[in-house]
């Protein structure tokens, strides 16, 4: 009976002591749960009060972007102070060589440099403004000769002029007719700079000359042309234009080719000249001439027209 009791009692009090160590981990367990929780909350608490401050609770992709821009600013600020560190040494560089020369300058006063010296440098000095001014009126001296014998081109006087040229055919009727050649002289005067007059002779050889007639013959002849000139230009080279008048002397000769007989015309005629041609002096009195004209004859001749390609030579008085 007593044994009995012992045991309820030793069960009751092994119950009480499970109840107590259960009820020591249920407490330790709550106070782990309340310690989570207060931590869970205050979390909430930054978090709530961070996202209210910004807004929006930051994004990995935003700590990054800042994280650049940050680094952005620091090497900006890097690059800044270089440049003012640049901009100091070059300051630096700048006031030591306004010192250097100053101290030069110093150095080389003239009351520093010796009496002899000076002297010399003088005298340097003027052989050089002496040496510029022979040059000076050397070329001066050239400029005048030029311009001086560019108007001994163009001075008035006298001149000869003679040559031989070439004759091509203008002839305005049914022969055939062969081109000539001949010669030429002149004698003129030049005046007024741009203005020259002459009394031009042409010597024609012979234009051979077909009829379908059964005739042969030949055109030959010369004229005698008083001829105005106006140069464009009045240096070594002076181009011309030209405007004649005057006669010319021809004679037209025909052989009937079947019986051997021969007419012959003789005809006096007034002539008009248009020319261009050209002097090149290759000295103030010798000149290389080159001419082209048309040659008009009228009268009886008026389609014996022909023109002249020639050259020769001017000797000026």
């Amino acid at each position: 009976m007593q044994t009995s009791r012992r045991n309820r009692r030793r069960a009751r009090e092994r119950r009480r002591i499970q109840v107590r160590s259960a009820v020591d981990r249920g407490g330790l367990l709550l106070a782990g749960l309340l310690i989570l929780a207060g931590a869970l909350a205050l979390a909430s608490s930054a978090a709530a009060q961070q996202a209210t401050t910004s807004g929006v609770a930051p994004s990995v992709t935003d700590l990054k972007a800042r994280a650049y821009d940050a680094q952005e600013a620091a090497g900006q600020a890097q690059a800044a102070a270089e440049r003012a560190s640049a901009a100091a040494d070059a300051a630096q560089q700048a006031v030591d060589a306004a010192a250097a020369a100053a101290a030069s300058s110093a150095a080389s006063a003239p009351a520093a440099v010796p009496e002899h010296v000076l002297e010399d440098l003088h005298r340097a000095t003027e052989e050089a403004k002496n040496a510029a001014a022979a040059a000076r009126a050397a070329t001066a001296a050239v400029a005048e000769h030029v311009r001086d014998r560019e108007k001994r081109y163009s001075r008035s006087g006298f001149y000869l002029s003679g040559g031989i040229f070439y004759a091509p055919e203008l002839f305005d009727t049914s022969l055939s007719a062969g081109d000539s050649r001949g010669a030429f002289g002149a004698i003129g005067y030049h005046f007024a700079e741009r203005f020259d007059v002459e009394v031009r002779v042409d010597a024609l050889d012979n234009f051979g000359l077909t009829s379908p007639l059964g005739y042969a013959g030949h055109f030959r002849g010369y004229s005698v042309t008083a001829n105005a000139k106006l140069y464009i230009l009045t240096k070594a080279f002076q181009p011309y234009l030209g405007i004649g008048l005057g006669a010319l002397r021809g004679e037209t000769k025909f052989t009937e080719i079947a019986t051997g007989r021969t007419q012959t015309w003789h005809d006096t005629v007034g002539t008009f000249r248009l020319s261009a041609g050209f002097d090149y002096y290759v000295s103030e009195s010798v000149a290389l001439t080159g001419d082209a004209a048309v040659n008009m004859p009228g009268g009886e001749l008026s389609s014996a027209n022909f023109a002249t390609l020639g050259g020769g030579l001017k000797i000026r008085f």
